[in-house]
């Protein structure tokens, strides 16, 4: 009988050990990130459109406001990649997230070229904004749909 014991204590362990869902460490954001594709170098555009905010219980004028200040359109902006920067992949893009942002990933995988991902992000103004990333990544395009919500002491705002 203590021969099944220790190997079904063991296998317990083990099943409780697999389920466990820790956050991913900036070592294993980085493992999966290398296994995308390389880019292209060359100029890229990066362009950022905000297609919607919700603000329940913001004051009309308040959200009006809002809107007309974060929905002016599309961002458009122009970056060369350079050989060297193109053979980094995203990782400078990862990097800035995690040290600029000041944002940790909470979930992070990727699957042939599709990219995923949940991050929790500093504000500097105390609440923590949350941000979940699905995307694709391929060598002359990068194209990601970003959702970012932050509860604030008023009523939550989200915008994708």
């Amino acid at each position: 009988m203590r021969a099944w014991k220790r190997p079904l204590i063991g296998a317990m362990l083990l099943l409780a050990a697999g389920g466990c869902n820790r956050a991913p460490s900036v070592e294993d954001v980085r493992a999966e990130a290398g296994q995308l594709t390389k880019l292209v170098p060359g100029a890229y555009e990066t362009r950022m459109t905000i297609t919607r905010i919700e603000a329940p219980g913001l004051p009309a004028a308040q959200r009006e406001a809002l809107e007309r200040e974060l929905g002016k359109g599309a961002q458009v902006s122009e970056t060369c990649i350079t050989s060297e920067q193109a053979d980094q992949g995203i990782q400078p893009m990862l990097d800035n997230l995690l040290q600029q942002r000041q944002c940790q990933f909470e979930k992070f995988s990727v699957s042939g070229k599709a990219i995923a991902g949940e991050l929790a992000c500093s504000t500097g103004l105390g609440p923590t904004a949350r941000m979940k990333l699905d995307g694709t990544v391929e060598p002359e395009q990068i194209r990601a749909k970003t959702n970012m919500s932050v509860k604030l002491p008023f009523p939550p705002i989200g915008i994708d």
